[in-house]
């Protein structure tokens, strides 16, 4: 009946295979040495947090698909190339991380994301962020930096959106009218390609209330 059950830091290599029977709703299994999960993992239905960070995974388990309360998941440093397309049926998702991992492409169904508050997928090989991003009204943090994007979308309208990380980027143009949004706190652009023109820092000068790093 244990609810909460951190194992990470162990050297695990694989789990298991009657680790379905867990009933926990918190599962920390982060710095191990994962490549994929037992058949039965998938009966773990009730998890909401469930924590990957730093194993050896190169593809996100297909077991992951029929945890649909899952709340938080975190794929944090691992090999992963791609995020596969049934996770945006999770649709409870608040907190996703696949940061530090080989990702080219955010895929078209993670729009279903309506309650997705931080999203965090710096340190891969990103090119273009989907024009569907904007309609996250939920979405508060996003996390992008040290990718290869070559342009941001308009991100102003963005209902929630506060806190905005695109260092280490291609970019050499910037949507800066993001900085007058209400609610914005900070905004860290540094390490891009862009040089302001007096125009830009004229913008940026005026009083607009975010912290930003350029």
């Amino acid at each position: 009946k244990v609810k909460k059950l951190s194992i990470g830091a162990n050297g695990i290599e694989e789990l298991p295979e009657n680790i379905g029977i867990l009933t926990c709703t918190n599962l920390n299994l982060g710095k191990n040495k994962l490549k994929d999960l037992p058949e039965s993992f998938k009966d773990l239905t009730q998890i909401k947090h469930l924590i990957f960070y730093e194993n050896e995974f190169e593809k996100v388990p297909e077991e992951i698909k029929a945890l649909k309360e899952l709340e938080h998941l975190d794929f944090y440093k691992n090999h992963i190339q791609e995020i596969p397309d049934f996770i945006g049926n999770l649709e409870d998702l608040k907190y996703l991380y696949f940061s530090y991992n080989e990702i080219e492409a955010i895929p078209d169904t993670l729009r279903n994301l309506k309650k997705l508050t931080y999203f965090y997928i710096h340190h891969n090989k990103i090119v273009n962020l989907p024009d569907f991003i904007v309609e996250m009204d939920s979405l508060e943090r996003l996390g992008v930096g040290y990718n290869k994007l070559i342009s941001m979308p308009d991100m102003s309208e963005m209902q929630s959106l506060m806190d905005l990380n695109c260092e280490g980027n291609l970019l050499e143009d910037f949507p800066w009218k993001l900085v007058f949004k209400p609610g914005m706190q900070f905004l860290i652009v540094r390490d891009n390609l862009f040089e302001l023109s007096d125009e830009e820092i004229e913008i940026l000068q005026q009083p607009h209330g975010v912290v930003i790093s350029l």
